[in-house]
């Protein structure tokens, strides 16, 4: 089983990205800004793009732009390992476990080209 690997937006909060390996040590997280991840500013397309490269599922809270872009990146042609759009009512424990679940239970394959709304019970 091969395992998601993550990629958090900068309009995600930090601490979600701790939790995450505080909760789950080894799973594969990076948040934009950090040392092999996309720099702050960096566009959407070229966040989707990275996330193809790197075959990393796309966790953001921007919901006004990421929706369209996904769409013209597979209008385009391209591909996604899946993007989770996190919505304003999830509270930060409710997404540290839900992403916990995605990484336990799931194989990356099954995120390609899924757009999906976080929290997976609203």
């Amino acid at each position: 089983m091969t395992r998601c690997r993550f990629l958090l937006d900068e309009c995600v909060p930090s601490a979600l990205a701790r939790g995450l390996r505080r909760r789950l040590p080894d799973v594969p997280v990076l948040q934009v800004a950090e040392a092999q991840a996309p720099k702050k500013g960096t566009s959407d397309a070229d966040l989707l793009a990275f996330c193809e490269q790197e075959k990393r599922l796309f966790i953001t809270a921007d919901r006004s732009t990421i929706p369209d872009c996904v769409e013209q990146h597979l209008q385009e042609g391209g591909h996604t390992w899946g993007v989770l759009l996190v919505g304003p009512e999830a509270s930060l424990g409710q997404v540290i476990e839900e992403l916990s679940l995605v990484y336990e239970a799931s194989e990356d394959a099954e995120w390609i080209d899924v757009l999906y709304y976080l929290p997976f019970s609203a």
